[in-house]
């Protein structure tokens, strides 16, 4: 199975700065253990972002995951949405065959969003 995590606000503990290769949030409590259970469970495990469209937010991506412990060779980055089982996004809909009312989406917060 292929997990597909999200940088931002899934990775890290808020939204990013909107700069592509600026990373200043911290990491989310238990990330890292995370990705290296999913990995020795047989994931594989990419990180896919608004970022990852250009090389300098790879990049920076890549220096976060160094800065705060932890290798980033041990995930895949790729540059367009992957083909994965799984995504864990921050600010996702979950479809479930059924559209829903589209004002009820303007509703939709991220966890770490003030309602």
């Amino acid at each position: 199975m292929h997990i597909c995590i999200d940088f931002d606000g899934v990775c890290t503990d808020g939204p990013g700065g909107g700069v592509v290769s600026e990373c200043p949030d911290m990491p989310t409590t238990g990330v890292f253990q995370f990705i290296e259970n999913a990995i020795r469970e047989g994931f594989v495990v990419s990180v896919f972002s608004w970022r990852s469209g250009d090389e300098r937010g790879i990049e920076a991506m890549r220096l976060w995951f160094m800065m705060n412990g932890c290798s980033p060779d041990i995930v895949e980055w790729p540059t367009s949405k992957p083909n994965a089982s799984v995504f864990m996004d921050s600010k996702s809909y979950r479809f479930k065959g059924e559209w829903p009312n589209v004002h009820c989406l303007r509703l939709l917060r991220a966890w770490y969003q003030k309602i």
